[in-house]
């Protein structure tokens, strides 16, 4: 009854999470951070799929199949570690780890497998030599784990992280409940097996009576899988910059909490109606794409930039004095004006900027939108400009 029930969940787990991947595959999202994703659970699903061949090898009672499939399991099970710490410090910066950084992160890693195979082999007199490996390569999967659990929670309760609370909290959460379930599995099995003589830890954590591990990283997949399509509900799927629906969550959050030092910056694409009239649609578009490129690489990191709808871009957030401010909009003006040389186009854009700053008189995020719109449309009458 153990056994069908054990096999019955593993079987569970690996359907749900190769139809995730397979999801994520067909997806329309192509960035870094989703084929991160879906490696790192290509590697969990192989260490489910060699973790339930693993218990079929040790009820048959043959050695033989015994090593090799316990060698995959721990294999698949520390890359899947070390490709999900690789996720998460992409997720924290958004930068893929550079190659230096990349080959210290896997020395870990690469040193357990190398202590594995150069002890143990595939040979089946080595069955009492595994057990100090296998500690080793399971201590170093749960040290990736920590690790990128440690940061997510320290991150997601950073004041400036508060749009990605919730990401990181989801990585913090995946990080916990794989090592909190890992925990329970061997403090179950040993004290249900203490009376054994002469059962060693390891082979108690060998024989894994209860799938808590592989049922707890299943459910936490499905949700950072439906947590990051909301992300991308919230994205503007030309620009890659927030969404309108994003922008009032911030707002209303910041408002709510009375900031006195919010500033919003609304500006507008000048002509933009005439490129698309002119040279079509996708050079319109190429027009948003290089304006939103110049507002990443201008916009202080702490500020939240979103396409408000149409050629219209809000930028938001704190900064201590309206100087600032102004060293920004000009940073944008000149920015915009050096992608115009630089991509040698038929045409070239330019942007109107207005701002405002948060008040208490201000009770809804419309107020404090519209003040900005105000501040733009006379920026936009100042210049004679006209869309």
């Amino acid at each position: 009854m153990e056994n069908l029930l054990y096999s019955e969940v593993h079987l569970i787990c690996i359907i749900i999470v190769s139809l995730e991947i397979i999801q994520a595959i067909k997806s329309i999202d192509k960035s870094p951070g989703m084929r991160l994703f879906v490696i790192c659970f290509a590697f969990i699903d192989l260490s489910f799929v060699f973790n339930l061949l693993l218990r079929f090898a040790e009820n048959s009672g043959r050695p033989v199949l015994l090593v090799p499939t316990r060698q995959f399991y721990y294999l698949f099970f520390g890359l899947g570690a070390f490709t999900w710490f690789v996720y998460s410090e992409y997720q924290f910066s958004l930068k893929r780890l550079g190659k230096k950084h990349l080959i210290l992160a896997s020395v870990p890693f690469l040193l357990a497998e190398v202590l594995m195979l150069s002890s143990i082999g595939f040979s089946v007199d080595a069955l009492a030599k595994q057990e100090t490996m296998q500690l080793v390569s399971l201590g170093v999967g749960c040290g990736y784990m920590s690790a990128s659990g440690a940061r997510a929670c320290v991150k997601a309760f950073i004041k400036k992280n508060y749009l990605k609370k919730d990401e990181y909290l989801m990585i913090g959460l995946f990080a916990l409940v794989a090592l909190v379930c890992a925990f329970l599995q061997i403090l179950i099995k040993v004290s249900v097996s203490l009376v054994v003589e002469g059962t060693s830890l390891c082979v108690l954590m060998q024989q894994r009576a209860l799938p808590l591990v592989c049922a707890g990283e299943t459910i936490c997949a499905v949700l950072l899988y439906q947590k990051h399509q909301e992300k991308l509900i919230s994205r503007d799927p030309l620009t890659g910059i927030t969404n309108r629906i994003q922008l009032v969550q911030y707002l209303s959050n910041k408002m709510n909490n009375h900031t006195q030092s919010l500033y919003l910056i609304m500006m507008d694409i000048n002509g933009l109606k005439k490129i698309n009239e002119a040279y079509g649609h996708s050079q319109g578009d190429a027009a948003l794409i290089q304006v939103a490129d110049a507002l990443k690489e201008t916009v202080p990191r702490n500020f939240l930039i979103s396409r408000y709808g149409g050629d219209e871009f809000v930028i938001t957030g704190e900064i201590s004095t309206e100087e600032q401010i102004l060293i920004i909009n000009e940073g944008i003006k000149r920015n915009v004006d050096r992608r115009n040389d630089a991509n040698n186009r038929p045409w070239n854009v330019s942007v109107c900027i207005g701002f405002a700053k948060y008040t208490q008189n201000m009770t809804c995020v419309s107020d404090f939108l519209s003040e900005a719109y105000a501040s733009l449309c006379a920026a936009k009458k100042s210049q004679n400009i006209k869309n």
